[in-house]
């Protein structure tokens, strides 16, 4: 309940008497529970970020041991990127992402349960470049970790210009370029993905074969 009133009405707007009665609970058990009205929303806001990392993490981590050639990884690593950019439902989680980091500012606790969160995220991410970097799709100098961090970031951070880069396909057609670099992948992508991505034509990029 309170996780919904959170999406709907946001911290400062959530009445804890409205959670109580929609979920038919005393003012009793909360204390019992939670032992503050912030505690619950604190709670709250952490499960509603681990659940916004979980529905990214199973979207974004697959298919990564399954690649057999370079271009496969290199393309499938322009593909996330244009899903981050163009998927309105990944558009939503960042700015929920955002809102709740920026809500994070003001509670230590919840900020020291989202560094835990995140920490479990570029684990997961970096993960999948070691599996890359194992099969010589990713060069050795690319410190795993620090690559999901900044990776991460560089994606999240799209929420908070977007308002004013009114056309995302921009940022995409640096983003796209940038990350290939940091992972030491040679600049090549399928024609179509090149096509689709806007960057047919751009002279960082070698032809790619069939």
């Amino acid at each position: 309940m309170a996780i919904r009133h959170l999406d709907q009405f946001g911290i400062s707007g959530v009445k804890i008497e409205s959670v109580l009665r929609e979920a038919k609970a005393s003012t009793g058990s909360l204390y019992h529970f939670f032992g503050s009205k912030e505690e619950l929303i604190i709670a709250a806001e952490d499960e509603r970020y681990l659940q916004l990392l979980l529905s990214e993490q199973e979207s974004v981590l697959s298919d990564v041991e399954d690649f057999s050639e370079i271009k496969e990884f290199a393309a499938w690593i322009a593909g996330q990127l244009m899903r981050m950019a163009r998927d309105e439902r990944v558009v939503e989680i960042r700015k929920a992402r955002i809102k709740i980091t920026g809500n994070a500012l003001h509670h230590p606790q919840l900020m020291s349960s989202l560094i835990t969160r995140q920490r479990m995220m570029f684990e997961a991410i970096g993960s999948a470049i070691g599996i890359a970097k194992s099969k010589g799709f990713v060069a050795d100098f690319v410190d795993e970790f620090a690559f999901a961090a900044w990776f991460h970031g560089m994606a999240l951070g799209l929420g908070a210009i977007e308002m004013t880069l009114d056309d995302r396909d921009r940022w995409l057609r640096q983003a796209i370029p940038a990350t290939l670099c940091v992972l030491g992948i040679p600049m090549r992508l399928p024609p179509e993905i090149l096509h689709d991505c806007g960057l047919a034509g751009d002279p960082r990029f070698s032809p790619q074969e069939r």
